[in-house]
């Protein structure tokens, strides 16, 4: 039960408990009576502050996009060597990481078709900022990369980063993923 924790305000505990259950249960198993005693609340307090499940679930899913995050990045590639352009690709992909590793409801396939948004929006954001990600790194980069494609495929490996993380998948450790990462990026540069 999360009201045990002092100080949070009660719509963030009804928001937690909503995405804890959706996790667990899928989102016909959250249902406002299970968020209610999740949240430590009465069932009535969440239709005063979300009005029915669809706009609880959308709230709560508003909190997990992380397409604002992902928009407001700057790559800042510095294209003057190859060993700098590749070091501002990492720095942009651990970042993205990291980004949907905070929020792994943005990635993950979502439950019901009322959620579906967020999840769509992180994924084009998130290519969006891999393609300006490599386009600033474009004279580094080898003559036959398509930046589309490639954007695409590190955005899969950032993306099944996240997926195996958040479920039953491998179990890698950070530096691994960092070198998996690295040596999919490594094909993409030019020899320096």
């Amino acid at each position: 039960m999360l009201a045990t924790l002092p100080g949070i305000p009660t719509e963030e505990l009804i928001l937690d408990a909503f995405l804890a259950l959706l996790r667990e249960r899928g989102y016909d198993g959250a249902t406002t009576r299970a968020v209610a005693a999740e949240a430590g609340v009465n069932e009535v307090t969440i239709f005063r502050r979300f009005g029915d499940k669809a706009s609880l679930a959308r709230a709560a899913m508003g909190r997990v996009d992380a397409t604002p995050l992902l928009d407001a990045y700057q790559p800042r590639i510095d294209p003057s060597s190859p060993v700098r352009a590749a070091e501002g690709i990492l720095r942009c992909l651990l970042f993205v990481r990291e980004t949907l590793l905070a929020r792994p409801e943005a990635v993950l396939p979502p439950p019901h078709p009322e959620l579906a948004k967020p999840a769509t929006a992180t994924a084009r954001a998130t290519r969006g900022l891999l393609e300006r990600t490599l386009s600033e790194a474009r004279l580094q980069l080898r003559p036959e990369v398509d930046l589309r494609s490639a954007a695409v495929a590190l955005q899969a490996l950032v993306c099944m980063t996240v997926l195996w993380q958040a479920g039953p998948g491998p179990r890698l450790s950070v530096r691994e993923w960092d070198r998996l990462i690295e040596n999919v990026l490594r094909p993409l540069i030019k020899a320096g």
